[in-house]
């Protein structure tokens, strides 16, 4: 999960870095909207490594 500039603002991405593909693009960087998609994906059960490199959150803590 990073962010990325997308039509002139940022936007949160989701990628699946071994196929080097895009699972997804966030409309904003809210908290609100990461914990919604977040809360939303199925099979959680299979997901072994998260990382996630979001440097414009970090004062949102």
């Amino acid at each position: 999960m990073d962010e990325i500039h997308l039509l002139v603002s940022l936007k949160g991405v989701v990628t699946n870095v071994k196929e080097n593909t895009v699972i997804d693009i966030f409309k904003d960087l809210r908290q609100a909207t990461i914990i919604k998609y977040l809360r939303k994906i199925p099979n959680k059960e299979d997901i072994k490594v998260v990382i996630m490199d979001m440097e414009s959150l970090q004062d949102s803590s």
